[in-house]
C-alpha cells in the first residue's frame, strides 16, 4: 500500500532514535477524463462514499471521539472538483449520516445523533517532512500543514436526555513537533469496467477505472461545547481536542482518479 502522511497528523514515530531524514518524495493527483481537461471553466467532479458494510466495528464506520463524547455513522459521501490536474490537493465535502452516540466504549448501544453540515476537506497530495527526532533525543520544532478543514464548520448533536452540540470549526491540522500526527493513506485502485465496449473503453483504456480510497485518521482536531448545551456543562474547559476516523472511496465518475 503506498501512503503519506498528510497534513493533519497521526501515526506518531513508531519510536525511532536518530534524525529520520528528510520529506516524503513529491506526490500528486491526476485526473483525466475521456477528451476532457480540467480547469476552473470545465471543472471534473469528484464523488465519493465509505466501504460496506459500514455497521459498528466495521472498517467501513465512521467516528468521531472528543473526550467521553463519540459518535459514529455509517454512511459518509463526499463531493468535490477538480480545476487542475496534476494537482497538489484534492479538496472534497464530507457529509455524515445514520449516525448514533456509542456512550460505552466498545459497546454496540446507542442513541439518535446528528452531524449537520460538513467538513471541507483539503486533502494534500505530498506528506509533512518525516523528521522525527535527532541524535541528543531532543524534538524537532517543526510544524507543517498538511491537511485542512475548509469553511465549512460541522455540529455534532446528541439530542436524547439533554440536548449536546459539539462544533468543528474550521482548522490546519499540523504534523507537530511532539507526536501529534494526523494521517491520511491513500490507496489507488483499478476498478475492472463492466459491459466494456467500444464507447467504454474510450473513457477507459485498458478496461480499468482509477479511483483512490483514503483512510482518515484525524487527530489533534479541535473543537468547542456550543454556548447553551449541556454536555459541556461540567467541563472544565469549553475546548477540547479529538479524532476523526474513516474510509471514503473517490472516484471521477466516467474519469479516473489516482493519487502518482
Amino acid at each position: 500500500m503506498r501512503h503519506v502522511r498528510t497534513a493533519l497528523a497521526l501515526m506518531a514515530a513508531t519510536g525511532l532514535l536518530g534524525v529520520v531524514a528528510g520529506s516524503a518524495s513529491a506526490h500528486e493527483f491526476v485526473t483525466s477524463k475521456y477528451r476532457r481537461i480540467p480547469s476552473e471553466s470545465t471543472p471534473i467532479r469528484t464523488s465519493g462514499k465509505n466501504i460496506e458494510p459500514s455497521t459498528y466495528g466495521t472498517s467501513g464506520f465512521q467516528t468521531f471521539t472528543f473526550g467521553d463524547y463519540r459518535i459514529g455513522c455509517e454512511r459518509v459521501l463526499s463531493k468535490g472538483e477538480v480545476t487542475e490536474s496534476p494537482a497538489p490537493g484534492l479538496e472534497t465535502t464530507l457529509t455524515y449520516s445514520h449516525c448514533g452516540y456509542y456512550p460505552i466504549v466498545g459497546g454496540e448501544e446507542h442513541i439518535p445523533a446528528q452531524v449537520l453540515g460538513g467538513f471541507k476537506v483539503d486533502f494534500l497530495a505530498d506528506g509533512a517532512a518525516n523528521t522525527i527526532g535527532n541524535p541528543e533525543l531532543e524534538e524537532e520544532e517543526y510544524l507543517h500543514p498538511v491537511a485542512e478543514l475548509r469553511e465549512t464548520s460541522v455540529k455534532l448533536r446528541i439530542p436524547a436526555g439533554k440536548f449536546c452540540e459539539i462544533n468543528v470549526a474550521a482548522q490546519t491540522l499540523d504534523y507537530g513537533p511532539k507526536g501529534e500526527y494526523t494521517d491520511a493513506l491513500y490507496t489507488d485502485s483499478e476498478v475492472p469496467i463492466t459491459n466494456p465496449t467500444p464507447g467504454r473503453l474510450k473513457l477507459f483504456p485498458g478496461g480499468f477505472q482509477h479511483k483512490i480510497t483514503i483512510a482518515i485518521d484525524f487527530k489533534s482536531v479541535k473543537v468547542k461545547f456550543a454556548p447553551e448545551t449541556q454536555c459541556g456543562e461540567d467541563e472544565k474547559a469549553t475546548e477540547r481536542e479529538g479524532t476523526i476516523k474513516g474510509t471514503v472511496i473517490e472516484e471521477a465518475p466516467g474519469g479516473n482518479i489516482e493519487w502518482k
